[in-house]
């Protein structure tokens, strides 16, 4: 090959090198496009999520509702609780009665 045969007009490199950018510019919005759909299906993936999770969330009436119950169940409990100290109390004074009345 001669050197002429080398040589690129500035136009034919110019013409070269746009082509090339415009093509790198397509592919890149190509895969811009594809991450933003991608992303868009994660998303309504995890809206669709959230949106069963919120079916399964207790409404303000149901909840009012158990909080009710477990207040209920709460007072019951320390009633319990109440009347089980007395009983050990009870029968601390009636073993120390039977105690004293046994030591004599």
């Amino acid at each position: 090959m001669s050197s002429e045969d080398e040589h690129v007009s500035l136009r034919e490199y110019v013409d070269v090198n746009f082509d090339l950018r415009d093509r790198a510019l397509k592919i890149q919005h190509e895969a811009g496009e594809q991450a933003l759909r991608l992303a868009t299906g994660q998303m309504e993936g995890r809206l669709i999520l959230l949106n069963e999770l919120r079916g399964n969330v207790v409404s303000k009436p149901e909840f009012e509702g158990l909080e009710k119950r477990v207040s209920a169940a709460e007072k019951w409990q320390a009633r319990l609780m109440g009347i089980g100290v007395v009983l050990v109390l009870l029968s601390g004074f009636i073993g120390a009665a039977i105690m004293r009345l046994f030591s004599k």
